[in-house]
């Protein structure tokens, strides 16, 4: 009896020195953390990245990341990381680690927004008359390689019918144009709004969404349309 207590005791002990180990060890990397995001070092981003990559501890990691991106904004380097955390966002094992690592390069984005990339550019074409068919041509084009695009009407009136597709994907080649068409059928008069989407997805992070609306105005004869820019 008196062994199997001795053993019990061993037991609890090395566990209670692992605990101890684990948390010490956590303690350290907390305040180094803490230490370099106070004080940066010069080459700040590799070390950090090197945590992030190989740390054992994922709340370490995910601390890492924030810090990361924290003294990134303060010495405007974020161009340096944001491929390295898109990476980790798509392929790390932990799932607390890809949310922190989403959610940074988010962050980024805000503070720093991506060029426009997209345009878009919308005209009638028909004669704007109750009972007329009409098209919606849309022309969109990228200043770079977009592999899925969409375009579209988000929605319609019950007083337009729609006779095509009112929406498509496509790939844009860069500076290349490429028409979306869409016939619609005017079945009463008044006044319309057609809104009309362009979304751009250039990776599984980053993208970009451009809004616009026709505005109809159907008569008997002789209706008129223009467009709202955002």
């Amino acid at each position: 009896m008196k062994r199997s207590y001795i053993l019990i005791a061993g037991v609890i002990g090395a566990v209670i020195i692992i605990v101890v180990v684990a948390m010490v060890l956590v303690s350290t990397d907390g305040e180094y953390l803490e230490e370099m995001q106070l004080n940066p070092t010069d080459n700040y981003i590799e070390e950090l990245e090197n945590i992030i990559l190989n740390d054992s501890d994922p709340y370490v990691r995910e601390r890492g990341i924030f810090t990361l991106t924290d003294i990134a904004l303060r010495e405007g380097d974020t161009d340096q990381i944001v491929d390295f955390l898109k990476e980790i966002a798509y392929d790390d094992e932990d799932e607390n680690v890809r949310t922190a690592a989403y959610a940074n390069v988010d962050l980024i984005r805000k503070v720093h927004p991506l060029p426009q990339r997209g345009s878009l550019q919308l005209s009638i074409a028909g004669e704007i008359e109750k009972g007329s068919t009409i098209s919606l041509m849309a022309n969109i084009t990228s200043s770079i390689d977009v592999n899925d695009a969409i375009v579209g009407i988000e929605k319609l009136h019950k007083d337009i019918e729609c006779l095509s597709s009112p929406i498509t994907n496509v790939k844009l080649q860069a500076n290349e144009s490429k028409i979306f068409e869409c016939e619609l059928k005017l079945n009463e008069t008044g006044t319309y709004v057609l809104p009309v989407t362009l979304m751009l997805s250039f990776d599984r992070v980053d993208s970009e969404t451009i809004q616009q609306e026709i505005h109809l105005t159907v008569t008997e004869t002789d209706g008129e349309y223009y467009v709202i820019l955002p």
